[in-house]
């Protein structure tokens, strides 16, 4: 048997590894092209826009097909989060809501244990449990995980905000203390909806007890908040 050498090796080194990383990127780009179509039905989703539930039946059934060939763990978010929808849209109350709750929750957990700093995948898994538990203590650790693992993400501050004070009564002394600095930070960049969110919740002293050692911040928030 011939004997290969050792510069024939060194040689051959850079070939072996344009065809692992192909290996690689082969399933990702082919996962990219399903998803690409149903890009704009999951950009709407979150815009808070509706769709058909054949756009939305079309995002799903990409996503199961990507995953599939390439494990993201966006794409298993993205599946939680349109089975959310779907849920609300057929009443979480109904068996049916109840059945696609169950499924998101399932997509999230998966995904969180694949890539757990994922603060969107933190806010809809509680989400999630909101809707099928309703509130509780229980909820606490993971409204505390929902702020930790991006506190000053613009886009979830207020929506963090407003799911923390549907449910504010339940949030034990640390998830509590988060609440509050999310209020901290929604005043300065988005006080006209915190005082909206405050007055639809019923929030107004802990939100006030929130913004005192910031004065300014507070006087401006009563200004608005009286105004509505």
């Amino acid at each position: 048997m011939p004997k290969i050498s050792d510069s024939l090796l060194l040689l051959a080194f850079p070939f072996f590894l344009a065809l692992l990383a192909l290996s690689f990127a082969v399933p990702r780009l082919a996962s990219s092209f399903l998803l690409l179509p149903s890009q704009e039905t999951v950009r709407a989703i979150g815009k808070g826009k509706s769709v058909s539930d054949a756009a939305m039946m079309r995002a799903i059934d990409a996503r199961l097909h990507a995953f599939a060939r390439h494990a993201e763990p966006k794409t298993l978010f993205e599946l939680g989060g349109l089975r959310l929808v779907q849920a609300k849209n057929a009443g979480y109350a109904t068996s049916e809501g109840r059945r696609l709750l169950e499924e998101s929750m399932a997509f999230e957990r998966q995904s969180l244990s694949l890539s757990p700093v994922q603060p969107y995948g933190w806010v809809q898994l509680l989400q999630g449990r909101l809707a099928l538990e309703g509130p509780s203590t229980a909820l606490s650790p993971l409204f505390e995980l929902a702020v930790r693992a991006g506190p000053t993400e613009p886009r979830l501050v207020m929506h963090r905000l407003a799911i923390g004070l549907s449910f504010w009564t339940f949030l034990d002394a640390k998830a509590m203390g988060l609440l509050k600095e999310q209020a901290l930070i929604a005043a300065r960049y988005h006080p006209h909806r915190l005082a909206q969110a405050t007055k639809k919740r019923y929030a107004l002293k802990i939100i006030r007890d929130a913004l005192a050692e910031e004065p300014a911040l507070r006087f401006r928030f009563d200004q608005i908040y009286s105004a509505l």
